[in-house]
C-alpha cells in the first residue's frame, strides 16, 4: 500500500470521531465557506460598482449558471461516493476508474451545456421578461459563464477528489486562494478597469481556472492516492454516479427552477428593485449553507471509508457531531440575520431610499427562522451545493447493486447506524419498501430501526 493510501486509511478509519471531526469538518467549513465569498463579493461589487439594473441581470442570469454547474455537481458528489467506498474496500483500481470517468464526464458536460447555454443566453433572459439594458447585462454575464464551462465546473468536483485523498488542508487553502483571486480580479476589472458586468464573470471564471489547474496538478504527476487512468465506461457505473448524485443535483436544480419563477413574477409585478431584494436575500441566505454543507461534505470520505470497512459504528458516531455543529451554525447565523438586516442590505448598494431599505429589512427578516429549516434538509436530502451557493448536501452510501452486508451468509448483524439499506442521512433514500419488517421477538430493535426511516421519509 502506498503511503498516501496509507495516510488517507489512518486518518479516515483510525482517528477517533471527534478529532476527525476537528480535523475535517472545520477545515471543509471553512473552505465551503471561503469559495462561497467569490459569489457574495460578486454580488457586492456588481450592485456597488455598476448599480441596481446590473445586479437584478446578474439574478436573472445566475440561476442558469448554477444550473450549469449542478450538472458538473452531480458527477463530482456522484463519484465521491462510490471511490471512497472502493478505497475503504481496498479496490484502488475500481477506485481510480470511477475518478477517471468522472473527470472526463464533467468536462464533456461541461462543453455541452455551455455550448447550449450561449446560444440560448438571449431567449433565456427574454422569457423571464427582461428588456433592453437589464437583458443585455444578463446575457452578457451568462454567455462568458457558458464560454468557460468546461475549464470551470470541474473545479468544485476536485475540491472533493482532493479531500479523498486526505488533502483536507489543501482544500481548504485552495478554496480560500480561489476566493481572494476572484475578489481582486473582479474589483480590478471593475472599479479599475471600469469594465462592465461581462468583467465580474471573467473574473470568477479566471479564478476558478487558476483553481483547478492547481488542484488537478498533483493528480495529474500521480502524487496522489487516486490516479488517472485509462476511463472504462458502463451503464452501471454511470448509473451509479448519477444515483449517488442524484439528490444533490435535483435539490439544486428545485432551488434554482424557484428562483427563476420568482425573478419572472417579481420582475413583472415590481421590476428591477424587487429583483434587488430578492436577490439579496438570497445572497445572505446562500452565505449559510456552504457552511452547513462544507460540515457534511467534509466527512463524506470518513463515512464511505467506514462503510465500506464495515464500521458502522463510527458512522453513527460521526453522524452525532455533523447535526450538533450544523443545528449551532443554523441558530447563530439565524440570529445575526434577524439583529443587523439593515448593515446587511447596505452591503449590496445604495441605501439612501428610504422605501427600498424598508421593504428589504423587513423581508431579511421574514425568512430567518427558516435557516433553522435547513438543517433537517440538508441531511436528509442532500443540501445545495454548487458554486454560488455551493450549495451546497449529503450523499447516498448504499449505491445500485451494492451488496448488503447483513444479507450475506455470516455476515455482520445490522447496526443501528445503517436501518435499511441506508445512512439516516441518506440522500438517495428509496423508501419505505427497504423498511425493516416488525414481528416475532425482534420487535422492539426492530421499532428502533424504523424510527431511523422515519427520520428520512414520513409515513414510512
Amino acid at each position: 500500500m502506498s503511503e498516501t493510501s496509507s495516510s488517507a486509511n489512518s486518518l479516515f478509519l483510525n482517528t477517533s470521531p471527534g478529532r476527525l471531526f476537528l480535523l475535517a469538518a472545520l477545515p471543509g467549513a471553512i473552505s465551503m465557506l471561503a469559495s462561497s465569498l467569490y459569489g457574495l463579493l460578486d454580488g457586492i461589487f456588481v450592485g456597488q460598482s455598476l448599480g441596481e439594473t446590473a445586479f437584478a441581470s446578474l439574478n436573472l442570469a445566475f440561476p442558469f449558471v448554477i444550473i450549469n454547474f449542478s450538472l458538473a455537481d452531480l458527477i463530482g458528489v456522484g463519484s465521491a461516493v462510490p471511490i471512497s467506498i472502493n478505497l475503504g474496500m481496498k479496490k484502488d483500481r475500481e477506485a481510480n476508474n470511477v475518478f477517471s470517468c468522472a473527470v472526463l464526464m464533467i468536462i464533456l458536460t461541461g462543453a455541452v451545456i455551455g455550448a447550449l447555454l450561449y446560444a440560448a443566453a438571449p431567449f433565456l433572459i427574454g422569457f423571464l421578461g427582461a428588456e433592453g439594458l437589464l437583458k443585455d447585462y444578463a446575457v452578457q454575464y451568462m454567455r462568458v459563464y457558458a464560454v468557460c464551462s468546461p475549464v470551470t465546473t470541474i473545479v468544485f468536483a476536485m475540491d472533493n477528489y482532493l479531500r479523498i485523498c486526505g488533502k483536507i488542508r489543501m482544500s481548504m487553502w485552495l478554496n480560500i486562494f480561489m476566493s481572494v483571486l476572484t475578489g481582486v480580479l473582479e474589483f480590478t476589472f471593475l472599479f479599475l478597469f471600469r469594465w462592465g458586468i461581462w468583467g465580474a464573470a471573467l473574473a470568477t471564471c479566471s479564478g476558478m481556472i487558476v483553481c483547478a489547474s492547481i488542484a488537478l496538478y498533483p493528480f495529474l504527476r500521480g502524487r496522489l492516492q487516486l490516479r488517472f487512468c485509462r476511463p472504462k465506461f458502463s451503464l452501471a457505473l454511470t448509473q451509479k454516479i448519477i444515483a449517488c448524485g442524484s439528490p444533490n443535483f435535483l435539490n439544486n436544480i428545485a432551488g434554482r427552477i424557484t428562483s427563476i419563477i420568482m425573478n419572472i413574477v417579481l420582475l413583472d409585478m415590481g421590476g428591477a428593485g424587487a429583483v434587488t431584494i430578492y436577490g439579496i436575500l438570497m445572497y445572505v441566505g446562500d452565505t449559510v449553507q456552504p457552511l452547513l454543507y462544507g460540515v457534511c461534505d467534509s466527512l463524506q470520505p470518513a463515512v464511505g471509508y467506514n462503510w465500506g470497512a464495515k464500521q458502522y459504528g463510527r458512522v453513527q458516531a460521526i453522524e452525532r457531531y455533523c447535526f450538533a455543529a450544523g443545528a449551532a451554525i443554523s441558530i447563530a447565523a439565524s440570529a445575526v440575520m434577524f439583529l443587523f438586516p439593515a448593515q446587511l442590505v447596505a452591503l449590496f448598494g445604495d441605501n439612501s431610499d428610504p422605501a427600498f431599505m424598508e421593504s428589504a429589512v423587513i423581508l431579511q427578516r421574514i425568512p430567518d427562522p427558516l435557516v433553522l429549516l435547513r438543517l433537517p434538509k440538508l441531511y436528509a436530502g442532500g443540501g445545495a451545493a454548487g458554486p454560488g451557493s455551493h450549495d451546497l448536501r449529503f450523499h447516498g452510501i448504499d449505491l445500485p447493486g451494492h451488496p448488503d452486508p447483513s444479507a450475506a451468509p455470516g455476515g455482520p448483524k445490522r447496526h443501528l447506524a445503517e436501518p435499511a439499506r441506508h445512512l439516516p442521512f441518506s440522500g438517495s433514500f428509496s423508501g419505505g419498501a427497504d423498511a425493516p419488517v416488525c414481528g416475532g421477538d425482534e420487535k422492539a430493535e426492530c421499532r428502533r430501526k424504523r424510527a431511523w426511516v422515519r427520520i428520512q421519509q414520513d409515513g414510512c
